[in-house]
């Protein structure tokens, strides 16, 4: 967080400088510069009163409490704290009386920065968190009647540090409630042998915590392979997680996930079995409600960093494996004659994804730069687009009928829905908004605008492209306004249409925003995903200078030809620095990590 809050500080103070320069030559530019640098700390500093919904949880209320039609939703939010520069957790409990819709709200607890994994049983009446405290580890369970448990992990001798990074960390818990599953480094004599880091596959074990016992369990796996992503098996003691080949050792899969893996199963007496055949790349592993459907996403491995993927199931009886939802070169009409790009590496599966009947999963895919969420019929295979395309929509749970919702967008901060899934006419009813509705001061809804235009180089197999890009701003009726154009990195990614805090800070000081969709940008199907492969550094640059061309041609009552700026990280500072080089008299600021 400290690297990109200091460059937002020292962007805005250089390009301030420089237009003030430009304006006056007079000392007093010292004394505006204080001024400035004053103003722009209050105004980055209530963007971050904005928080962000990381996930959220649909639960029955306990029948003890005698609510036949309550709901418990948990939700877990991130802040960024500018005190400790460091992100920021919290977490609230809210309850809906989904008859009368009436919400009752507690206060956002804040959670320790201790926490590195956390996880909420089936039923919602226990929480199992892990902490780590310097090289301390422990697990604690809490429980609704208010009692808490803690146990030391680092007494153990059986395995080392708990994986806590997002791409092969787990913390499970199984249908009884009494076991938790999670993911650990294989046991090493010494702590000061341990290599660990976030960003490698290093050799790993299953580990099981019995919570009555008080024991925990290794289910060493084959040699040569690491676990992630584990799920327990409903109603059973069979633990289903992704295995990678451990060797040889490669960095960074926090900026390439897409390596080799495969599904595979370990039971109570570690007899191992491996699901799926090796050469892709597996994640996300889901179960039913029975245990009898597990579905997943599959892709190809070593191509692009968010490629193209498919949808697959499982049938757990038979062990027979089925393609759901295949590969979209571009796009494919679906039920009602709506549009389908297709699903990618970030596609969102959440941890309940099945309805009641098992006939059907939820699942939310970019097109364009929004979520949609979407349902499949695992008998018919048809495809029906549950939420409007024009808004960033995601599902966070689905318990039974009911859908947990994100909704959100660049000029709107996150909100969550409960909503009633209807199977007659496979659509969504009863929205129930969860949390409250908050709106950015200066800066209107309808400030989000999608340009589409052909670019002026077509792909390496001689196809017209239709590229797309978000302007963020107002279309008329305002004084003309600085213009960011921010390509992301990738480059097969998206900064899709959700609140995102910088931009939102962008917008409220004043300036409008581009964010291009240059060809490998996701959302578009598996032909414009592929088609920068070979004309990195050409046909993208072209793509994103076309896209500032769209927005002075289309908006230049509202945005400042003279006043351009232009920043990227990653693959995006790249295109800066093309962009840079190629037009020198075009920005004002340029800046690239």
């Amino acid at each position: 967080l400290s690297t990109p809050t200091c460059i937002f500080w020292n962007l805005h103070r250089i390009f301030n400088f420089y237009t003030y320069i430009m304006k006056k030559n007079s000392m007093s530019h010292f004394w505006y510069m204080q001024n400035s640098m004053n103003h722009f700390w209050y105004m980055h500093n209530s963007m971050n009163h904005f928080w962000c919904i990381l996930n959220g949880l649909a639960n029955p209320c306990p029948k003890s409490w005698g609510f036949l039609y309550l709901k418990f939703v948990i939700i877990l939010w991130q802040w960024r704290d500018l005190v400790d520069l460091k992100f920021q957790s919290a977490e609230n409990t809210i309850q809906v009386q989904v008859d009368s819709g009436v919400v009752v709200t507690t206060p956002s607890v804040p959670l320790p920065n201790q926490v590195i994994l956390r996880s909420v049983s089936p039923s919602g009446k226990k929480v199992a968190l892990i902490t780590q405290e310097n090289d301390h580890q422990k697990l604690t369970i809490c429980l609704d009647n208010g009692d808490v448990s803690s146990f030391d992990l680092n007494e153990s001798d059986k395995y080392g540090k708990i994986y806590s990074d997002p791409y092969i960390s787990s913390l499970d818990w199984s249908s009884d409630e009494r076991k938790v599953a999670f993911i650990a480094e294989e046991a090493r004599p010494s702590l000061s042998d341990n290599l660990f880091c976030s960003f490698w596959i290093q050799t790993g074990v299953v580990v099981i915590f019995d919570t009555e016992e008080e024991t925990s369990r290794v289910r060493a796996l084959p040699d040569g392979v690491t676990p992630g992503q584990l799920v327990w098996k409903p109603n059973s003691e069979i633990v289903v997680g992704v295995g990678y080949p451990s060797k040889p050792y490669r960095i960074g899969i926090a900026y390439c996930s897409d390596r080799e893996s495969f599904l595979f199963s370990v039971d109570q007496n570690g007899v191992y079995e491996e699901l799926t055949p090796r050469g892709q790349h597996v994640k996300n592993p889901r179960f039913s409600p029975s245990g009898e459907n597990l579905v997943y996403f599959q892709s190809t491995i070593y191509g692009e960093r968010a490629p193209a993927a498919q949808l697959a199931l499982i049938k757990w009886s038979s062990r027979q494996s089925e393609i759901l939802v295949d590969y979209v070169k571009v796009s494919k009409l679906i039920h009602n004659e709506k549009s389908f790009v297709g699903v990618c590496g970030k596609s969102i599966l959440p941890r309940r994804c099945f309805d009641v009947s098992e006939k059907r999963i939820f699942f939310s895919a970019y097109k364009i730069s929004n979520y949609v969420t979407y349902i499949i019929n695992t008998e018919t295979k048809e495809i029906f687009e549950l939420t409007d395309p024009n808004e960033y929509s995601s599902v966070q749970d689905v318990y039974k009928d009911w859908i947990l919702l994100l909704k959100s967008s660049l000029t709107e901060p996150d909100r969550i829905y409960l909503c009633k899934f209807s199977s007659v006419g496979n659509s969504l009813e009863k929205y129930l908004p969860i949390t409250t509705e908050r709106s950015l001061k200066n800066v209107e809804k309808d400030w989000v605008s999608v340009l589409e235009f052909q670019s002026p180089i077509k792909d390496k197999f001689g196809q017209e492209l239709t590229v797309t890009a978000l302007y963020l701003g107002p279309k008329a009726g305002m004084e003309k306004r600085p213009l960011v154009c921010w390509p992301h990195g990738g480059p097969h990614s998206v900064i899709g249409n959700r609140f995102t805090h910088t931009i939102a800070f962008f917008l409220n000081i004043g300036y409008s925003v581009l964010l291009p969709n240059y060809r490998g940008s996701i959302g578009h199907g598996n032909d414009f995903l592929t088609a920068s492969l070979g004309q990195c550094g050409d046909a993208d640059v072209q793509d994103c200078f076309q896209s500032i061309e769209e927005v002075l041609k289309r908006f230049k009552d509202t945005v400042s030809e003279d006043e351009l700026f232009i920043m990227g990280f990653s693959h995006g500072g790249l295109l800066t620095l093309h962009l840079a080089t190629n037009y020198p008299g075009l920005f004002g600021v340029r800046f690239a990590i």
